[in-house]
């Protein structure tokens, strides 16, 4: 049925009316973490993964081969990502190569080769415990 469309009314509650001017500030962006050692171990572990070669490519590889969004509702957290057939997955088919090469392309510059990705977090490799 291609060709044909429809149209969703903008149902309440609304979303904003979309502006060309940048976001406003809110106070919220900069309010300080309350567990601040959770941070510093944060912030510690990006900067051991970027030494293990993790960069935006690798990243957006990880979830070409998950086939999963970041942002879309999950029927479990990420590290619990059990394979090809997990039900968090928007395709049960793999990403080939060449398409992935493709969107790697696209969105960086100088990538000439799919980046090998370290070890990620698995059912079978759960990241450490955090406390809120």
């Amino acid at each position: 049925m291609e060709g044909e469309w429809f149209y969703i009314d903008n149902h309440a509650p609304a979303l904003p009316e979309r502006t060309p001017r940048p976001p406003q500030k809110r106070n919220e962006w900069y309010a300080h973490a309350e567990n601040v050692d959770q941070v510093d171990e944060l912030l510690k572990k990006i900067a051991e993964s970027q030494k293990e070669g993790v960069t935006g490519a690798t990243v957006v590889v990880s979830w070409l081969r998950r086939q999963f969004q970041p942002l879309q509702c999950h029927s479990h957290l990420g590290f619990e990502y059990t394979g090809l057939y997990d039900p968090s997955r928007f395709l049960s088919e793999r990403t080939c190569q060449e398409e992935v090469m493709v969107l790697l392309h696209n969105l960086f510059e100088g990538v000439s080769s799919i980046p090998l990705l370290p070890k990620l977090f698995h059912v079978n490799n759960p990241p450490k415990q955090v406390n809120f």
